[in-house]
């Protein structure tokens, strides 16, 4: 029966300790406040968010030369052994394409007559 006191003074105890651990904590929160540093935006920040195209400039990833709204990548999408992969060929000023050729296939001999 002198087991019952023991577990009741613990019980007490931690509950006693928590209680200050988390007055602790919320005194601390209360002084970082009181201490953080707060920015006024100006009302030109308050107006409508920027696109993203007007945000940074495009660079191609192949050449470096910086791309305009309206230039794209060549690239070509493929399956992977864990999920699809981009192979990106470059922008219209380092990837020219190939020029379409008028190939045919001999069934027979697999050549190719061009």
């Amino acid at each position: 029966m002198e087991i019952i006191p023991v577990f009741i003074g613990v019980g007490l105890a931690l509950a006693v300790f928590l209680y200050f651990l988390a007055r602790y904590h919320q005194l601390e929160d209360q002084k970082r406040l009181q201490n953080a540093r707060f920015e006024l935006h100006n009302e030109e920040d308050t107006g409508a968010p920027k696109r993203p195209d007007e945000l940074r400039k495009r660079f191609c990833p192949i050449c470096g030369s910086e791309l305009n709204i309206h230039d794209t990548l060549y690239a070509e999408m493929y399956e992977g052994k864990l999920r699809p992969k981009v192979l990106i060929h470059g922008c219209r000023y380092c990837y020219i394409p190939k020029a379409k050729t008028n190939k045919k296939v001999d069934s027979q001999t697999n050549s190719i007559h061009v």
